[in-house]
């Protein structure tokens, strides 16, 4: 489970790329749009970055056996055992060895994503307990006039009734908190050092917010940024969104009041302060930049546009999205081509009597050309096909070659030694109850990193001892069966185990 939800986090930032230049696209080509299509657009990219990343991540993972090379499955035929070392194998690309790491090590790289998912939820807990409390215990009633007045504000926005205006001793400045029972808090001295009309100008302001169902958005966007902390083009996204929607809660406000200055001065006034979890908070202030960012737009009725920043990473990101592009064609491409080299030890089979001629074919004759089969969709089994063509033409070179000669008898001693270390695998197995009989294993893979039987991976402990006990060198493997492995090493087929 582990593995295919790791892949669509990983999946997850070139998506976020791609949702990114389209983010981008929408304040570039949007200047002159409405601040409201633009909030909508923005959140719209966000929404289907997260539906495509579910999707992609529906899907399983890639294999290590495709993405990595060939499975070097051993081909039926009557050969008894094939020492194969195969080189130069074009599916070794880049690509595939990421996929292998990613593979081999999805515990470890799992395990610090949890950690800082853990580390991530934990402060967003932490956010949502610190808002409970203030609404709940950090509270002063308001003035009842103010009450009225945000009763009145709210009919004017189209609100529902039940709006709560509370002070509270706990914050610097005006935010909105819940959902169900919205509630308006000012620092505790709000109300007796600001003028009437630029209190007015912030209710309407957090009004907007309540209006425009702005605080189940933003805890929306908290619980994708907490699994996707770790990809810039989300949190980017995100920012995007929070800036548009203070701008388009002070279209809202722009538009009720007689004066812009008015809400002008009022912003001002807040442009030094800060809250604590303001992210969860719908607060009507912001950092230095986006406040002054905003006040340009007010003052000259300008969109929010690219930093030169921002602009250079979008532009990175588009080279980087094609050369990952152009990489993956030529992998595909390199995958239809023939095995560029390999070097196999081929053993023969002993005749059926010591003596018999070799089998020699006339010189006069040539043999038909045959056909090669359309390669398969599979690259895969294409690629083991060329593998076996070419072994089969080495067989048939050597028998030419002995024309006239007699057979002689092929010395299995060559592979005495990794034939012993097979039988030691079996016996290991058998003792261990990993298999009940011989007949059991369709095939096991004792590689330099792990030990696969049956296509079930064993544990550590037992991969360390048989590969101590089998004596096997760095680099080299035992393969019994068809194997469903990829590496370099000793390949015996089962049937021929008891011949030998």
């Amino acid at each position: 489970m582990e593995i295919p939800f790791l892949w669509a986090l990983i999946h997850s930032l070139w998506i976020g790329m791609i949702a990114a230049l389209f983010a981008g696209a929408i304040i570039l080509c949007g200047r002159r749009w409405s601040s409201r299509v633009r909030y909508l657009l923005l959140c719209a990219v966000l929404g289907l970055f997260v539906i495509a990343t579910c999707i992609k991540g529906s899907y399983p993972g890639p294999s290590a056996a495709k993405e990595t090379g060939v499975g070097l499955t051993q081909q039926k035929s009557s050969i008894p055992a094939l020492v194969t070392e195969v080189r130069g194998f074009p599916d070794l690309h880049f690509a595939g060895t990421f996929v292998a790491f990613v593979n081999h090590n999805s515990t470890w790289i799992f395990s610090a994503w949890l950690l800082f998912f853990c580390w991530h939820t934990i402060r967003l807990a932490g956010g949502l307990l610190y808002i409970r409390r203030l609404k709940h215990d950090a509270i002063v009633e308001s003035f009842p006039d103010w009450q009225e007045k945000v009763k009145t504000l709210s009919r004017k926005l189209g609100v529902q009734d039940g709006v709560q205006l509370l002070r509270s001793s706990g914050i610097s400045m005006p935010v909105t908190i819940g959902f169900f029972k919205p509630v308006i808090l000012l620092p505790a001295g709000l109300l007796m050092q600001m003028p009437p009309a630029h209190i007015e100008s912030i209710l309407l302001h957090e009004l907007a917010h309540i209006q425009r169902k702005d605080y189940l958005v933003n805890l929306f966007q908290q619980c994708v940024e907490t699994i996707f902390f770790f990809n810039p083009a989300v949190l980017w996204i995100s920012k995007l969104i929070r800036e548009e929607r203070e701008v388009c809660c002070d279209d809202i406000v722009l538009s009720h009041v007689s004066q812009k200055t008015t809400y002008l001065q009022a912003l001002l006034a807040f442009q030094q302060t800060s809250t604590v979890h303001r992210e969860l908070a719908m607060a009507i202030g912001g950092k230095r930049n986006e406040l002054r960012n905003r006040f340009l737009r007010m003052a000259g009725m300008e969109s929010q546009r690219l930093t030169s920043r921002e602009a250079w990473m979008l532009l990175a990101g588009v080279v980087l999205l094609a050369v990952c592009s152009i990489m993956a064609n030529v992998t595909a491409d390199l995958k239809q081509t023939p095995v560029a080299s390999a070097t196999q030890t081929v053993t023969f089979p002993k005749p059926p009597e010591q003596n018999t001629p070799a089998v020699s074919m006339p010189a006069q004759k040539k043999p038909k050309k045959q056909t090669e089969p359309v390669p398969a969709k599979d690259t895969t089994d294409w690629m083991q096909y060329k593998l076996s063509k070419q072994l089969q033409a080495d067989v048939d070179n050597k028998v030419k070659n002995q024309q006239g000669k007699k057979y002689e008898p092929f010395d299995n001693s060559s592979i005495a030694a990794d034939v012993e270390r097979i039988k030691l695998v079996v016996q290991a197995l058998l003792a261990e109850g990993i298999v009940s009989s011989a007949a059991d294993i369709e095939w096991f893979g004792l590689s330099e990193k792990e030990l696969i039987v049956n296509g079930k991976l064993q544990s550590a402990a037992l991969h360390h001892q048989l590969q101590t006990k089998t004596q096997v060198r760095p680099g080299y493997g035992l393969f019994y069966g068809p194997v469903q492995m990829t590496g370099q090493g000793f390949f015996l087929d089962k049937q021929d185990l008891a011949a030998l």
